[in-house]
């Protein structure tokens, strides 16, 4: 938390440009599961096509963007990604 201490989205410089996105601007991140409202942070740490977002800051919960999904054997989660739309967002 000290180091990382709001949650962001991660989207490539490419991305944001064709997005109309700047950095540290505010989104809106959905999924068919939910929508979030972040702060972006365009870093070539993220591929084109591609975002990332963590999922342990308590006032931002990013599994609502993703499914529920368990196996019915072990009970592990499915791997935390999906497809979303990002957009700009202004309060």
């Amino acid at each position: 938390m000290a180091i990382v201490p709001i949650e962001t989205i991660k989207v490539n410089p490419e991305d944001a440009l064709r997005l109309g996105i700047t950095d540290h601007a505010w989104v809106r991140v959905v999924s068919r599961c939910g929508e979030l409202r972040v702060r972006a942070r365009v870093t070539e740490r993220s591929q084109v096509g591609n975002v990332f977002m963590t999922f342990h800051h308590q006032d931002t919960l990013t599994n609502v963007l993703t499914s529920d999904h368990r196996c019915r054997i072990s009970g592990t989660p499915e791997y935390k990604a999906c497809a979303v739309l990002i957009e700009s967002y202004r309060d």
